[in-house]
């Protein structure tokens, strides 16, 4: 889950939704952002929460995010009380709290990564230098994101937001690999997944060609 915001809004929410299959690796299911051109705010924020897919017995998905704990999940909360939006699958309706910062419901890497405060906080961008994998597209960070959305550019957010989701993804692959939760052929196959789900979305999105899996190859 990634959101890029302005500094009242979130012109922007993007996600990457995948399932672990049986064999332990994960396969993208879907990967979307959408912006404040496609629909008003409230409707942004409530549909986005609303469409968090549910298992069999009616829990929520696990979230992972980066800085989600302190940036993404507060923001959708905020956003929510501005407009009196029902997101009720943030909180209890779901099966899962995620808020409670050391649980296995929302898993911050960054958070995580850190130690929950013993050590500094990484950068997105750090980490994807230390994997060794291209991570802002186009050259964007997110100190671009207001001006871009009041040039209209909310394509440009979209894809941005959805570079920092793949990112996410692939480190939140890297760490299960060193925690001993996949296999290198289970990494693989997942990243093969994430290509795959890029390639349907370049038309769309042509600036995600800068960050396919053979983009990372050295």
């Amino acid at each position: 889950m990634s959101t890029a915001c302005s500094t009242r809004d979130p012109p922007c929410i993007g996600a990457l939704f995948a399932e672990r299959q049986d064999d332990g690796a994960y396969i993208v299911r879907r990967l979307c952002a959408r912006h404040i051109g496609d629909k008003g705010e409230a409707d942004l924020v409530r549909d986005f929460v609303a469409a968090l897919p549910r298992d069999d017995a009616g829990n929520g998905p696990v979230l992972v995010s980066f800085n989600g704990g302190s940036f993404d999940l507060p923001i959708l909360r905020y956003r929510a009380l501005a407009h009196g939006a029902p997101v009720p699958a943030l909180f209890a309706n779901s099966g899962r709290d995620y808020w409670y910062r050391f649980g296995r419901d929302h898993i911050d890497l960054c958070d995580m990564l850190a130690g929950f405060g013993a050590s500094a906080r990484p950068s997105l961008g750090e980490m994807a230098a230390l994997l060794g994998i291209p991570a802002k597209l186009g050259g964007m960070d997110g100190t671009q994101v207001e001006a871009l959305a009041r040039a209209g550019h909310l394509d440009e957010i979209a894809a941005y937001c959805l570079g920092d989701v793949i990112v996410t993804f692939r480190l939140m692959l890297r760490f299960a690999l060193v925690r001993g939760e996949i296999d290198d052929a289970e990494a693989a196959t997942s990243e093969a997944s994430l290509d795959a789900a890029i390639v349907r979305h370049l038309e769309h999105w042509p600036l995600l060609a800068g960050i396919r899996q053979d983009s990372s190859l050295g």
